[in-house]
């Protein structure tokens, strides 16, 4: 059986607390292993952070995020639509500097990297003027409960 939650996410960083708290009872009431529900706090920080403050400069007039959580027996995903401008995350995110010394790095552009490294799959499709970044983790194949 499947089950949703669909969270409508205000265009201000202080929403994020709130968004993550009703993803984390989410989690919990389907027995989500500690890896997804980690991996979902995360991009719900580091996802929505963005869209709220790159996609729509911190502006909220005609913002509009959601965040769209589904699961199954074999399967979670999160999916992000939001109506800012098109932007990819997973194609045109800058790749950021793994190598350098810590002490010499630029602050930031990590969130993308960790997010897609943490996540089974992920996709992103520009369709009706918005953007959706959907990230699925399997649940078959999970062990951490």
């Amino acid at each position: 059986m499947k089950h949703r939650l669909e969270i409508p996410i205000p265009c201000a960083l202080s929403a994020l607390a709130e968004t993550a708290q009703a993803a984390a009872e989410f989690s919990a009431a389907h027995n989500l292993s500690k890896r997804i529900t980690f991996a979902l706090e995360l991009a719900i920080d580091e996802i929505a952070s963005n869209i709220i403050c790159h996609g729509f400069n911190e502006i909220a007039d005609g913002a509009q995020i959601i965040l769209t959580l589904d699961v199954d027996a074999d399967r979670m995903s999160a999916t992000f639509v939001d109506n800012a401008p098109a932007f990819d995350p997973l194609v045109e995110a800058p790749a950021p500097d793994t190598t350098s010394d810590i002490e010499i790095r630029a602050v930031g552009g990590l969130g993308v990297h960790l997010v897609k490294s943490l996540t089974d799959t992920a996709c992103y499709e520009r369709k009706d003027n918005q953007n959706r970044l959907t990230l699925t983790w399997d649940r078959a194949t999970d062990t951490d409960s």
